[in-house]
Parts: C-alpha cells; structure tokens; sequence
C-alpha cells in the first residue's frame, strides 16, 4: 500500500483516490490563495488564518457563510461545541451571534470564508419544472427545514470551485462574483445539501441597512438619514426591523464590531486605524465595546497571529 504525506495533513493511502484528488486539490487551492494574498482590491472571501487558538463569542454573522477549513479546527457553540475539522466545511445562516473557535494544528489554522447575499442561494430552478413543481417545492422545503449550521466533507468538485472564486476574482469585475457564488451553492444542492436552498430568503430591511453601513463604517449614521434614503419614515424603519428582531443602534454595532475583527484579522493595520475606520473616535472606547462584545481585547487577537 503507497502513502503520501502532506505538511498539512496526516497520512493519506493511494487506495482512496478520491480522498488523494480532494487531498491534492485543497493544495493547489492554497496555493492560489497565498498567490493572491498581496493584492490590496477588495475581494469576495476572506481568509482567516491564527498560530494560537482563538476563541471568540457572539460573532456577529450578518450573511450566510461558507466556511471550508484548510487547516486546524473550527469549533462551533458551547456546552458541547461540535468540531468542523481539516477538510470539511460548514455552512452557517445569518446569525445575530454565535461562538466560534479555531484551534490551529501544527501548520496553523487556515479557513477559506466566503458570504453569500440571501438571494444567491435560491435553487428553486434546479427542481423539476411541472405543473405540481409547487407543491414539490413546498414538499422539499417543509422536509429540510433550516438547521442552525450543518457541516460536510470537502471534495474535488466543491474545493475547485472554491478556487476559480478566487483566482477569478482578481480579474474579473466585483458585478460578476455574485455568478460564483452562485455556482458553489448550486454545487452543493446538487451533491445532496439542500438545506442551502432552505436558508434563501426575501430581502429583509436589514440587509440593506447592512450594505448601507459596510460601504462607509466610520460614518456618523443616524435613522434620519437612513429612513429617508430609504424613502420611509422613522417609525416605519423602526417597526420593520423590530419585525426582524433587531434595531437600528444594535444593528449598526454588529456591523461596526464585525468589520473591526475581520480587520484585526486580515490586515496588519495598528488598532487606532481600525478603530477609526469602524466609526470609534477612541481607541479605548472601541476596545472595550469590542472586549464586551466577543470576550476578548483586540491586542489579545491580534496576538493569536503570532506563534506562541
């Protein structure tokens, strides 16, 4: 029996090509990543890379997510806390808050993050186009009702696809990736996850809201202002996101917070200059509402970088 060894993962027989082809494919997805790395342009996935074990509570997810772990461990929850190991990956809906860990092997931690707009994830013409194509749609929904986050195993196809997304975005205009992210949704609920399909849903006003205050974090936003972008009212606004379970300050603070751990994650950037950007005119004050929000000072994360 022939064996491979891959500096990022175990022992790997021959004798399961599929695994061996996934194996080598989660390679050359990492290799492109590491050649795109130095670009500054916005791009749409984020990797999330630490040397020392992260654990961070109420995340802010403010988009569905697509998260394919390339090293390490990816912990989800408490009490218990299910693990989404090297070569799987999970699948997490929008979520107001949850707890999440990396635990990084002896290579590190490396996860591929990819966000999807809600409307990105409607599969409805993949089902069979008759005349009870409706009530088979309901059939189908009602039968995979939306779960708090599901994981799977990573194979050719899906870690493939993952990297055209990423070598192709550094070509291609930012009106166009939506096409791939469609794609990779479209892979999964053809290989059996229709769950993705489930967690598609009709603009909600905070999504807009969302896009709103992620092109221009540092802005002094008010509700007057938004509601009359909006072409609504005040207490239309409010009302609508208190349908949504949400408000208009709390909101706003996700959006802020969330911003600031994806720059404390991403980017070298001194902790004044994140703070500014995420609309903190201190750097104390954004440490402690960022230290209240997910259990942790933004130097200690920054900290989980280097090696212990």
């Amino acid at each position: 029996m022939h064996w491979l060894i891959f500096k990022t993962t175990c022992f790997v027989s021959l004798s399961h090509p599929k695994i061996y082809i996934t194996l080598l494919a989660m390679q050359d997805l990492i290799r492109t990543i590491a050649a795109t790395s130095l670009s500054t342009q916005e791009r749409p996935f984020a990797i999330y890379a630490c040397k020392q074990r992260q654990h961070l509570r109420s995340v802010p997810l403010l988009k569905p997510i697509l998260v394919l772990i390339l090293k390490g461990e990816k912990q989800l929850g408490d009490d218990p806390a299910i693990s989404c190991k090297e070569g799987q990956f999970v699948f997490i809906p929008a979520t107001p808050d949850i707890t999440l860990s990396n635990i990084p092997s002896s290579q590190g931690f490396m996860s591929l993050f990819i966000e999807f707009d809600p409307s990105e994830l409607d599969c409805s013409h993949l089902l069979p186009q008759d005349r009870n194509s409706a009530s088979l749609k309901a059939l189908v929904e009602s039968s995979h009702p939306t779960p708090e986050y599901f994981i799977g195993e990573q194979n050719s196809a899906l870690v493939q696809c993952a990297t055209q997304l990423v070598e192709w975005s550094t070509q291609a205009p930012k009106e166009m990736w939506g096409l791939r992210r469609k794609e990779l949704i479209q892979l999964l609920y053809l290989q059996g996850y229709r769950y993705v399909h489930s967690v598609a849903q009709q603009s909600k006003i905070n999504h807009k809201l969302v896009d709103l205050f992620r092109d221009n974090p540092s802005l002094r936003w008010n509700i007057q202002d938004v509601s009359q972008a909006l072409a609504m009212s005040e207490s239309t606004l409010r009302r609508k996101l208190q349908a949504e379970g949400t408000n208009f300050s709390d909101l706003l603070r996700r959006v802020r917070l969330g911003y600031g751990m994806h720059l404390l994650q991403t980017t070298r950037l001194p902790i004044a200059t994140i703070s500014e950007q995420c609309g903190y005119q201190s750097q104390s004050r954004f440490t402690e509402k960022f230290k209240d929000r997910f259990g942790l000072t933004p130097i200690k994360l920054k900290q989980t970088h280097l090696t212990a």
